[in-house]
């Protein structure tokens, strides 16, 4: 099907291959996962700022997470999937992250 190009007013043949993988089911768009992560970098140089070096550094880990996840193919198997270094690196930066907001809690109600 003849398509027109933005620079010339007549159309040109494009041809589009197809793709074998199909793009997996995102929970968060690419858009949203980067303005979280520039939000929980804002919040985490806050906290530091304030002096509590500690308490800023889940935000931090959780920024990094969502900078560095990527999705499940569909065509790829979990344990492919589990043994690449940004899957791995992005579950330890969300473990510590949820351990960093446990301490958060429980210093917030030992006050």
């Amino acid at each position: 099907m003849p398509r027109f190009c933005w620079k010339s007013k007549w159309p040109v043949e494009v041809f589009v291959q197809e793709s074998t993988l199909s793009a997996p089911p995102v929970f968060l768009p690419l858009w949203v996962r980067i303005g979280l992560a520039c939000l929980m970098f804002a919040v985490s140089l806050l906290n530091m700022w304030k002096g509590s070096w500690f308490q800023g550094a889940p935000y931090l880990c959780f920024g990094l997470h969502y900078l560095l996840y990527v999705p499940k193919q569909k065509a790829e198997t979990f344990v492919a999937y589990c043994t690449k270094s940004r899957t791995i690196m992005s579950a330890v930066l969300l473990v510590a992250a949820l351990a960093g907001f446990g301490n958060n809690l429980r210093v917030a109600f030992a006050r």
